[in-house]
């Protein structure tokens, strides 16, 4: 739906997009127009949300966040510093809660991260965000109210990161990691692609994990549980054992996060190229472990 058709009020540089079906709204801002936008909705700028910062001049990159508080995160130069777009996501007479925060927080990580694979875009997230903890008729509420933001993001402000992105084929490396055949407890086999340029790693369907996860570190346990909530992970058996497996493959945005969740510890496991055989050099893995840029 376009502009034409919602009460959307543009200005010079910001606008806010509202729908008469949806109790949220989301302020554009252009990085030199923050303090206009500021001035028009100050009170928006007083609430919690969810926000998005964007690039698309020198690099391709986002970055997607909440706050309960928008004037400590979205009012800053020096935040915004290599972003030259921001997004406020709040309600309107709604007041999003830090369960809501979280669960709409780990909604746009696993949106763009989903997105930006195999395209020119970076999510410079350096981390998941696990799903909160709520009931599963508040978090459809939640997942409703989130297919309203994508849905505006893509249609209403042009967002140039969504399923439909370009594919750039990046260049890729294939590895693995693969338990001892003798073990008893912790066994599993991860198949992963690195995006080094990047610095994320999908997990590829058919990878297998253990069953218990209480060892892994507490983010990739909440990592772990949401993927067997939603249907990624699926009761399986590897070496006569149950274990699970991945249905689909599962983007991570660094190997400590595919570590934890594929062999339900901290690590270190030796990572092995697929074509050769041979170990990932530690500078490799270290280099891969970095910040993203």
């Amino acid at each position: 739906m376009s502009g034409d058709d919602n009460p959307v009020w543009a200005t010079d540089g910001f606008e806010l997009y509202r729908r008469p079906d949806w109790d949220g709204q989301i302020l554009r801002a252009k990085k030199d127009k923050m303090k206009k936008a500021r001035k028009a909705y100050g009170s928006l700028y007083r609430r919690s949300g969810a926000y998005i910062f964007l690039e698309t001049d020198t690099r391709k990159a986002v970055y997607a966040g909440q706050t309960r508080y928008y004037d400590r995160r979205a009012h800053s130069n020096a935040r915004m510093k290599g972003y030259d777009e921001l997004y406020l996501i709040t309600g309107i007479r709604r007041i999003l809660d830090e369960a809501w925060l979280q669960e709409l927080e780990h909604l746009l990580i696993d949106h763009f991260k989903g997105c930006a694979w195999g395209t020119d875009f970076i999510p410079i997230n350096s981390k998941s965000e696990s799903p909160s903890l709520m009931g599963d008729s508040r978090r459809a509420l939640v997942g409703s109210w989130f297919e309203k933001v994508r849905d505006i993001l893509e249609d209403d402000c042009d967002f140039p990161l969504h399923t439909r992105t370009n594919k750039t084929s990046p260049k890729t490396e294939f590895i693995y990691s693969k338990s001892k055949d003798t073990a008893t407890k912790k066994f599993y086999h991860a198949k992963v692609e690195v995006d080094a340029a990047k610095k994320i790693m999908c997990v590829l369907k058919g990878s297998k994990t253990p069953l218990e996860r209480h060892s892994a570190h507490a983010i990739h346990q909440r990592l772990k549980e949401g993927l067997e909530n939603d249907g990624t992970l699926r009761g399986s058996t590897m070496n006569g054992k149950a274990c699970f497996e991945f249905t689909k493959d599962w983007i991570c945005m660094n190997l400590s996060e595919a570590t934890g969740v594929v062999s339900n510890g901290p690590g270190p496991i030796e990572w092995l190229y697929q074509e050769s055989d041979k170990p990932v050099e530690k500078d490799t893995l270290k280099k891969w472990r970095g910040a993203k840029t």
